[in-house]
């Protein structure tokens, strides 16, 4: 995806597929230059049909002048 508004609709559409629970641990480490790497689990119980499920979520993000250029 590219772009501001597709990153947002994309993360929206999640956010309303499912019901978050706690936020596991949450580990942000420096991947050199402008890279971050960030690791966090959440407990997810779907929205509309109620199971249960562990989301394990690493991401990647470039980082110039204090903001998230890039995302991966």
């Amino acid at each position: 995806m590219r772009g501001r508004e597709a990153a947002w609709d994309f993360n929206v559409t999640i956010l309303d597929t499912f019901d978050w629970a706690a936020i596991g641990n949450v580990e942000l480490l420096d991947a050199g230059a402008d890279k971050l790497l960030a690791h966090s689990r959440y407990d997810l119980r779907g929205a509309t049909s109620g199971p249960g499920l562990e989301f394990d979520y690493w991401f990647v993000a470039t980082v110039r002048q204090g903001k998230i250029v890039r995302g991966q």
